[in-house]
Formats: C-alpha cells, sequence, structure tokens
C-alpha cells in the first residue's frame, strides 16, 4: 500500500512533466502503464496467477469478453485522466480523482448501511483540504523555487 501512495504522488506529476516538454496524450498514456504492465506481468507469471488466468479465459469466453470490455473501459477512463492532466495538471486531477472516491464512500454507505464515525468526515476534509491548499499554492506559484515569496 504504501508503494501505491508513492507512485500515486509521483505519477500524475511526472505525466504532467511530459505534457510540458511536448509529449501527446498517447505517449504518456503508454510509458505510463507500460512499466506497470511489464512488473505485472512478471509478478503474475511467478506466482502463476497469469497461467491460471491464461486458461480461464481460453475455457471461459465470458470472463474473456467481460475482460476486453473491462481493458476499453480502462483505455476510455485513463485516456480521460489524461486530458484531465494535460489540461489542468496533475494536482487538479487528483483533486478529481479523490472527489469521485469520496463520493463513492458516501454512495456506500448510502446503498450498504454501516457503522459510521465522524472520524471518517474528519479525516475526508483534512485530505480534501490539504489537496486544495497544494492546487492554490501551485496556482499561485508559492513554494516553488524562485516562486512569489523570492526563497530557493
Amino acid at each position: 500500500v504504501s508503494g501505491s501512495v508513492v507512485a500515486d504522488a509521483i505519477l500524475p506529476n511526472a505525466q504532467e512533466r511530459l505534457f510540458r516538454r511536448g509529449s501527446s496524450r498517447l505517449e504518456v498514456t503508454v510509458w505510463s502503464n507500460f512499466f506497470s504492465f511489464v512488473a505485472m506481468t512478471v509478478m503474475t507469471n511467478l506466482t502463476g496467477t497469469l497461467r491460471n488466468f491464461c486458461l480461464l479465459m481460453y475455457y471461459n469466453r465470458t470472463v474473456a469478453l467481460y475482460v476486453g470490455v473491462y481493458t476499453v473501459l480502462s483505455y476510455v477512463s485513463i485516456s480521460c485522466y489524461m486530458t484531465l492532466v494535460k489540461r489542468f495538471g496533475g494536482v487538479a486531477a487528483v483533486l478529481l480523482t479523490t472527489a469521485r472516491k469520496a463520493m463513492t464512500l458516501v454512495l456506500s454507505f448510502m446503498l450498504f448501511p454501516k457503522g459510521f464515525s465522524w472520524l471518517y468526515v474528519h479525516g475526508s476534509l483534512l485530505v480534501l483540504g490539504a489537496v486544495m491548499v497544494a492546487s492554490i499554492f501551485k496556482k499561485l506559484g508559492i513554494g516553488k523555487e524562485g516562486g512569489r515569496d523570492g526563497r530557493k
């Protein structure tokens, strides 16, 4: 989980930097996902999961169809996300995906009632507030080298 959090912090900023250097949405998409594809293929091959999955798809065409549909929907989703990063920046894209996750949590509580704690609300507000402050600082140029305050 910690590795995923670190990757989630690095990836949108790296993608934004690639866009600023003139890379196309397709180039950024391919290279952003290529390394994940290689790592996942190696890991699932080492554990034997890849072979089992391929056999499952071979014997169950419905699963293969679902994987195909999922792949197409994932590409559309990733393309939309890359457009957000390119147009509005990495921080705004992360803010939007965080808001989407928050809405998913709210919907989950509404559809599947469970124990509720106000700590959920406070934690969500802290996370969203921190992302919002980072976005505002970025727009104002505060905290960057040679930013508004002139410090390095």
